[in-house]
């Protein structure tokens, strides 16, 4: 397989608070649980879209109730998974739209990949949180990670980046296919 890259580093919790915050600016619920599967499809398009660029270091694991980034779920933890977050849940003074231009700029992103990042957050902001579970339930990067456990055997298992770059990039490729 080959390396994955990484661009200019990003802190997985700055990605998180960007994502809850433009959620809840677009009037679209977040949950701990939603946002780590948003998360996830985030990192995975990325690299599809930059050439193997990973958004920040932190790597997946393969839980029961799909992908999961352990520093993620330890800051959420109290909200509880399933709960609907808020702004106060994302901590940070000033107003909702103030703090997403904030983090927006901290963010080290290129225009082009801050575009691409508020596009998968539109699209996977648009789905509740069982109907993205259902959606790495069903594809292979989880499902890889998972193979020799049982459905509900609590596992720690990386999702490979190897895995998702090449699950996805097929998905890219056979829909590009299909258009033409």
């Amino acid at each position: 397989m080959e390396v994955i890259k990484k661009l200019k580093k990003n802190d997985i919790q700055d990605v998180a608070t960007y994502c809850g915050l433009v959620l809840l600016k677009e009037g679209m619920t977040v949950s701990p649980l939603k946002l780590q599967k948003m998360l996830y499809y985030i990192q995975a398009w990325m690299m599809v879209f930059f050439d193997r660029q990973l958004l920040f270091d932190d790597q997946p694991q393969a839980w029961v109730n799909g992908p999961v980034y352990p520093s993620v779920y330890e800051r959420f933890k109290s909200v509880g998974r399933c709960n609907m977050m808020s702004k106060s849940d994302f901590a940070g003074e000033g107003a909702l739209t103030e703090r997403i231009v904030e983090l927006g700029q901290k963010l080290c992103l290129t225009d082009e990949q801050k575009d691409v990042l508020n596009k998968l957050i539109d699209i996977y902001g648009s789905k509740n949180q069982d109907q993205l579970v259902f959606m790495t339930h069903c594809e292979d990067p989880w499902s890889i990670a998972r193979s020799d456990l049982d459905p509900f055997e609590n596992s720690v298992s990386p999702i490979s980046f190897d895995d998702m770059y090449s699950f996805y990039k097929a998905r890219y490729e056979a829909n590009r296919k299909a258009r033409n």
